[in-house]
């Protein structure tokens, strides 16, 4: 998909991987999710995106609800195990 899109108001992979990280650690979860992964969701659609030059890159709004999402799936997660003795 391509788009005029500023690259003020998008995020490499890179840089999403590192907000869901320190979002992650502001919890307690220490687990941090690769960036590779990150585009490697990006690459399976997993996570919408637009390509400036020749860089896929998510749009500010897309990364905050993915990384919301990503981080309550963690939590939720996070909260099963602690109950589960």
């Amino acid at each position: 998909m391509s788009t005029e899109t500023n690259t003020n108001q998008t995020l490499t992979g890179y840089q999403l991987a590192k907000a869901v990280n320190r979002k992650l650690a502001e919890n307690g979860i220490t687990k941090e999710i690769p960036a590779q992964m990150v585009y490697s969701y990006i690459k399976q659609g997993f996570i919408k995106s637009v390509v400036i030059g020749n860089q896929n890159r998510v749009e500010l709004e897309e990364a905050k609800a993915w990384a919301a999402k990503f981080v309550a799936r963690r939590l939720e997660g996070k909260t099963n195990q602690e109950v589960v003795l």
